[in-house]
């Protein structure tokens, strides 16, 4: 996991981390998740409007075409006065019956 670097550059325990903020194998409805708790209020406006939109999206996407889709975007994390810039990509593979989404998350500051 990533989750560990950036709990790491928060520094937060990566267990409060993961079981509060991320609580993984868990399910939240949209703009309802913990994780949220710690994005900055640019974050929490871009995410907002974004997820506004994405379902509308998606449904429109799903019917165009099978195959692979690409969406990404910023995501900001403050904890206790650390900030972590991050860019999250959402890999889409649209499917006859199904969607499969599958995250990455890159942490800027370590890009060179």
């Amino acid at each position: 996991h990533g989750f560990e670097k950036i709990a790491e550059l928060l520094n937060m325990p990566y267990s409060k981390f993961r079981d509060e903020y991320f609580a993984e194998g868990k399910w939240y409805p949209n703009n309802n998740h913990p994780a949220e708790k710690l994005f900055s209020n640019k974050t929490t406006d871009r995410v907002s409007n974004y997820s506004k939109d994405a379902r509308e999206i998606l449904r429109n996407l799903q019917y165009k075409f099978l195959g692979y889709d690409y969406l990404s975007f910023y995501v900001d994390y403050e904890y206790k006065g650390k900030l972590v810039k991050t860019n999250a990509a959402i890999r889409l593979e649209f499917g006859l019956k199904k969607v499969i989404a599958q995250a990455k998350t890159t942490i800027l500051s370590e890009l060179n």
